[in-house]
């Protein structure tokens, strides 16, 4: 019976205190997407972030593409989930498969 009486005035001095954190409202901004994450709409869009990882000498697992000679070529292969706008600008050009 003591173990029930001390839980019911627990109970009743905590509630009043549940409700003041409960009637606490803040008032935060709207999520928002970042706009640098936006999805390319163009290749032109793409070619920029291309530029910059072909001119890197460095890469995660050893040498960039920025290594590469004039007149050599890389392969670049590409996974099934490949975007449908970056595979056809994938393929070899019509001056570099006439070499």
């Amino acid at each position: 019976m003591k173990r029930y009486s001390v839980l019911l005035f627990l109970i009743i001095s905590l509630a009043p205190s549940g409700l003041v954190f409960a009637a606490e409202k803040n008032s935060y901004p709207a999520p928002r997407f970042p706009s640098y994450t936006k999805a390319p709409k163009s290749i032109d869009e793409v070619m920029p972030y291309a530029r910059a990882i072909a001119r890197q000498t460095t890469g995660l697992q050893g040498d960039g593409f920025g290594i590469l000679k004039d007149g050599e070529s890389v392969a670049l292969v590409l996974t099934a989930t490949a975007e449908d706008m970056v595979v056809p600008s994938s393929a070899p050009s019509k001056n570099a498969a006439s070499k």
